[in-house]
């Protein structure tokens, strides 16, 4: 990944190390573009997913790059009884996604 500067991805990698390499990609100064899950992960926690993704691979830790504080819930027009609870129950600060929105996050912006 050194070599690119602009990376697109939906979220799905479950490489190991895949988190400190974006990390890294994203405080190098490149463009991160984050798709559905992609967009998720860079939120304190990627556990909002469960309410309407199923966790195929048991995974435990449900902890986000933290890399913007709050929750990214993307495709919030398809899941409108679900972000309501979220409005409702959650601590954290909610960034609201519907298809076909962005978010851009970046201190020279």
């Amino acid at each position: 990944m050194s070599q690119m500067n602009l990376l697109c991805d939906s979220g799905k990698n479950i490489n190991n190390n895949f988190d400190k390499e974006i990390i890294d990609f994203i405080n190098s100064g490149k463009i991160y573009i984050g798709l559905s899950a992609g967009s998720e992960m860079l939120g304190n926690s990627i556990e909002p997913a469960l309410g309407c993704d199923e966790n195929n691979i048991n995974m435990t830790d449900f902890t986000g790059l933290r890399l913007v504080d709050g929750l990214i819930i993307p495709h919030c027009n398809r899941k409108k009884d679900y972000v309501e609870s979220l409005k409702n129950n959650s601590v954290d600060k909610l960034f609201l996604l519907y298809d076909n929105d962005g978010i851009i996050i970046g201190s020279d912006i």
